[in-house]
């Protein structure tokens, strides 16, 4: 970390061992777990890749940048930058082609989608040719590139032109290989697919939201969150290929956007509550306490009736099964009250547990005396 403090050393390294954490644990973690769990799922060796990947990136990077920060630049510096730069890209595009071509089987959808994966080795060369032959100071330290020649610059432009353009079509092939899945894939599969999509698209969704964030403290905590979304995409992989608690996904998501509703609700309200009554009462009391403490007991009489209702709602969009499940065995209770006939009872019983659980079979067994009956 002294390092990190050096003149010339760039603002955000002391980051780097958080980045670390958060980001190539998991996917070694989850990685290693699926590769001695599920051997023949090729998914646990490419997260311990990328793994493997980005621990070559910093440890690349953090010689390349305190090289850079030293009064007299170490030997190879530049070289490491350079190197750098190519890992991190490997490790990106294995991380967002290679994985989502093949989750959650392991196998691609038909043998069509090869050519996405033939796809990645070019761009990786086209990637590493233009990096090594750009001409002029490197973005990762600043030193010039050992390698760029001043006459070849053009030649450079055109490679990591041509590797982007695939890299990005490598990504929508990859995009478009999980909504394939989840278009034509069974319940199961559907269901492993949204832990995927349900954690990856919330650090999608936060990353943007902190560059626009109007406080640095707000900035840093959808950073903060986005970074522990995109370090938790191993985690929800290993559990969508180990298939564990797969159906716990839909409460989650419901339960998350039950949460953001009622929150955003709830804030919006108090600060138009503080504005309002600040306005009306400012002349009489002189200061906005008094609007502050009415805001915060409108808002906490709202929440909970807010709270049922919403839930409600969104349960019955994002979690219909266990709605439905929670209605029909509601439905049932109030008809067991009136109900004193056994075969009645025993009937519609048999029928609300088929219809909110929906199992392979279901049985009932009464016992009468020392004997057993079963139906």
């Amino acid at each position: 970390m002294a390092l990190a403090t050096a003149p010339g050393f760039p603002p955000g390294a002391q980051l780097w061992p958080l980045v670390n954490i958060c980001a190539i644990t998991p996917a070694a973690i989850a990685g290693a777990l699926l590769l001695v769990r599920r051997p023949d799922n090729p998914i646990g060796a490419l997260l311990l890749g990328a793994a493997g990947l980005m621990s070559g990136t910093d440890v690349l990077g953090w010689y390349a940048l305190a090289g850079a920060a030293m009064p007299t630049p170490w030997p190879g510096a530049a070289a490491a930058a350079v190197g750098a730069s190519v890992l991190f890209d490997a490790a990106t595009i294995t991380a967002l082609v290679l994985v989502p071509l093949v989750f959650p089987s392991g196998r691609l959808i038909s043998a069509r989608w090869r050519v996405v994966v033939w796809f990645v080795p070019i761009v990786l060369m086209l990637d590493f040719a233009g990096t090594a032959l750009e001409d002029g100071p490197l973005r990762v330290n600043g030193l010039d590139n050992p390698f760029g020649k001043a006459g070849l610059d053009p030649l450079a432009d055109v490679l990591l032109a041509m590797a982007v353009t695939l890299a990005s079509i490598c990504l929508v092939a990859a995009v478009g290989a999980l909504w394939t899945r989840f278009r034509d894939g069974s319940r199961t599969t559907r269901q492993q697919l949204k832990w995927l999509v349900a954690v990856a698209g919330l650090g999608a969704m936060t990353v943007p939201l902190s560059a626009i964030a109007p406080s640095p403290i707000l900035a840093d905590l959808l950073a903060a969150f986005g970074l522990l979304m995109f370090g938790a995409v191993p985690i929800a992989i290993g559990i969508a290929v180990l298939r564990y608690r797969l159906y716990d996904i839909d409460r989650l998501i419901s339960r998350s956007i039950g949460w953001a509703i009622v929150t955003a609700t709830l804030v919006g309200a108090f600060a138009l509550l503080v504005l309002g009554l600040q306005a009306v009462l400012e002349p009489l009391t002189g200061g906005n306490t008094l609007a502050i403490a009415a805001s915060t007991l409108v808002v906490a009489a709202l929440f909970q009736p807010l709270r049922s209702r919403v839930q409600a709602a969104v349960d019955r969009r994002f979690d219909r099964s266990r709605y439905d499940g929670e209605r029909l065995l509601a439905a049932f209770g109030e008809r067991l009250r009136d109900e004193v006939d056994l075969t009645t009872i025993r009937a519609d019983m048999l029928s609300t547990v088929d219809a909110a659980v929906r199992p392979a079979r279901v049985g009932l067994w009464l016992r009468h005396g020392p004997e057993e009956s079963g139906a």
